[in-house]
């Protein structure tokens, strides 16, 4: 049985930011709570709504406060995740980037690797073990049902959960460590927000054609992305 923090989630942390930016009632708002997962699984699901119901604009905000949810005592997590907010910007047409293909999974009888009772409690084991045994291949599946290789993509941007998980993906994908960076001592593991982070500081390049996603964590739940720059016109 998981045990449930008994504070509900009441109103939805998207209601209380719509209120505070003024926004007007019809904008619609919504949470999503997959953890390391958070940002990929959001790219797709925003951009999913936005096709359906043809809307021209939308804000992705990712915030995972863990500092005060996490055991001071316990090393294996105070020392590990930070406290960060992003906002990923979404429009129908211009220049950017624009979401080909996603893939997801979640691993049967995993949950209990990272779980909030009284704090949050991580099985550090369990969660590398689980990141390396899907990672690699679930990354693999998304670029070859897109007809590419490893090497067709320009930057994989993985979720900094440790410089070892980040090398040991990139490895097993052949990808050169300056193409799967780990850039935790800049940004930390900041959860949901450790990938717009990364991602912020690499499209100002302007130079990258093709960027892959990949977040991993709760649940054990994993999301993957793959970005495709826009040309000017499109």
């Amino acid at each position: 049985m998981v045990t449930q923090h008994p504070e509900f989630k009441v109103p939805h942390a998207a209601a209380i930011v719509h209120n505070r930016l003024g926004l007007a009632k019809h904008c619609m708002t919504f949470d999503v709570s997959h953890g390391c997962a958070g940002f990929t699984h959001g790219v797709t699901i925003v951009t999913g709504v936005m096709e359906s119901a043809r809307l021209d604009h939308a804000v992705l905000m990712t915030c995972d406060p863990y500092s005060d949810k996490v055991d001071p005592q316990d090393k294996d997590t105070a020392l590990l995740f930070g406290d960060a907010a992003t906002a990923t910007y979404f429009t129908r047409t211009g220049p950017g980037y624009e979401l080909i293909d996603s893939n997801f999974g979640t691993l049967p009888e995993s949950y209990r690797c990272l779980l909030f009772r009284n704090c949050l409690e991580m099985d550090g084991g369990a969660v590398f073990k689980h990141a390396v045994q899907e990672a690699p291949p679930s990354l693999s599946e998304l670029l070859q049902r897109n007809g590419l290789t490893a090497s067709d993509v320009d930057l994989f941007l993985l979720h900094q959960g440790s410089k070892y998980l980040v090398e040991y993906v990139a490895r097993k994908m052949r990808v050169p460590a300056e193409k799967a960076p780990f850039e935790a001592a800049d940004y930390g593991n900041t959860v949901s927000s450790s990938i717009s982070l990364m991602l912020q500081k690499h499209l100002e390049d302007g130079i990258l054609d093709r960027i892959a996603l990949s977040g991993f964590g709760v649940g054990f739940t994993w999301g993957n992305n793959l970005l495709q720059r826009t040309r000017p016109g499109t």
